[in-house]
């Protein structure tokens, strides 16, 4: 961040990534997102309460209350049960220079904003069926 913390983490643990986005403070900074190689992932409101929830069948997208304000499947998923539910572009800020955008499960992007200097991440996967 613009004031020094560490914005984004990527670790590598056991044959798998990590990447985890953190609140700009300066200790005991909390987590707002986190994804994970196996194509699980979440993101955090500012209150800590979920805000979307994925894993390799698909996701669901909730608000501050907890209630599900819609869920997707991804289209090679061949472990979901039930119809198929398809995804609608989802774009979100987690904070002033953080933003997360998923298109598809191969097209999820952690992008950071500042100073006049952007850098993007992806942290989607190829699912393989």
């Amino acid at each position: 961040y613009p004031s020094g913390n560490l914005a984004i983490i990527f670790v590598w643990e056991e044959k798998r990534f990590l990447c985890i986005v953190q609140e700009d403070k300066p200790s005991n900074a909390g987590v707002r997102a986190v994804f994970q190689s196996d194509g699980s992932g979440t993101c955090c409101y500012p209150n800590g309460a979920v805000w979307i929830n994925m894993n390799i069948q698909g996701g669901q997208y909730l608000d501050q209350a907890g209630s599900r304000v819609r869920r997707w499947t991804w289209p090679n998923s061949v472990m979901s049960s039930g119809p198929q539910v398809p995804l609608s572009p989802i774009f979100i800020s987690l904070n002033r220079h953080v933003g997360v955008r998923i298109l598809g499960q191969d097209k999820i992007a952690v992008s950071f904003l500042a100073m006049g200097q952007q850098a993007k991440f992806n942290v989607g996967i190829k699912a393989q069926v």
